[in-house]
Formats: structure tokens, C-alpha cells, sequence
């Protein structure tokens, strides 16, 4: 029983926190949407990246880039095509490092995930691998993970801000 608490110790103090800004809460989906993948798999398939221990998770529900008037609900009944995963580094203030979780639909959920898994996850973990310079650390960057429901795969954009 003492080797299993310890394991579970163990396992939590590499999860990746939550962060969703000053004050902000996680949060609430309506009931038919579901996050598209969570810490702890985040956690242990992102463990290593040279960012891993300054990296925070930001849920957010409003998955149209420049658009935050847009919520996941109308994005899916209007069939917009729209990010399910984003790794934001940011130079606002002290440079940071987020995972952005996006909500999907809660009955497509898996098949996003397994596509992000196949797709995206092997990218960003190379993108994260990649040396950066200087330069290129100067500037807040998005690699973006957009679910295309049309050709239904995840297309992925890298944008500097």
C-alpha cells in the first residue's frame, strides 16, 4: 500500500498545472462537449521536452483564433473548422510556455484525440526539440492545431505575434 501512495505521489508531481490567468476558472462545457485531451496525458506524452517543467495548461472554450466572441457551440453549429490543441509561447512579461486545450464535441472527442496523437502531437513534440534562437525567443509564437472537419485531420500553423 506504501509503494502505491508513492507511486501516485510520484505520478502527480509531474503533471503539468493549470493555469487559466489571474483569477480565471476552468471552464464549465456545456454537457454534449467534452475537453479534447487533459493534463495527465499531456503530462506523459510531453515529459520530454526541454519546456516541460515551465509549462502551464490554459483551457479555453472560444477555439477561433482573433475571435473570442466565437464559443465552441456556435463554431460546431456552424461547422466552422477550429483549433483543438495550440502550444503558445509567450513574451508578454517573463516568457512562458502554455498548452492551449480546446472542447470538442463529446461523441467525437476520441476520434480528435487519436487524430491529435497520429497528426499533432509528434509534430509539436518536434517543433518543442527544435534549438530556438535568441532571435526566434524574442518573439510569441502559436503552433496551432486546427481540426478541418472537411478533410477531417488536423492541420497545424505556426504563427509569430
Amino acid at each position: 500500500m506504501v509503494a502505491n501512495v508513492s507511486k501516485k505521489m510520484e505520478k502527480s508531481e509531474k503533471l503539468i498545472p493549470v493555469w487559466n490567468g489571474p483569477g480565471d476558472p476552468k471552464p464549465r462545457l456545456p454537457r454534449a462537449y467534452a475537453w479534447v485531451v487533459g493534463v495527465e496525458r499531456l503530462s506523459e506524452r510531453f515529459a520530454d521536452v526541454p519546456q516541460f517543467p515551465v509549462f502551464q495548461v490554459w483551457f479555453d472554450d472560444h477555439p477561433i483564433d482573433c475571435d473570442c466572441t466565437v464559443t465552441i457551440m456556435k463554431a460546431t453549429s456552424s461547422h466552422i473548422s477550429h483549433q483543438v490543441f495550440t502550444v503558445w509561447y509567450s513574451t508578454r512579461g517573463e516568457p512562458r510556455w502554455y498548452f492551449l486545450v480546446y472542447p470538442v464535441e463529446s461523441q467525437k472527442r476520441a476520434h480528435v484525440r487519436q487524430l491529435l496523437e497520429e497528426q499533432a502531437f509528434p509534430a509539436v513534440a518536434k517543433w518543442l526539440k527544435m534549438e530556438h534562437s535568441s532571435v526566434w525567443l524574442q518573439t510569441s509564437r502559436h503552433l496551432r492545431c486546427i481540426w478541418d472537419k472537411d478533410a477531417d485531420r488536423i492541420v497545424i500553423k505556426e504563427e509569430s505575434c
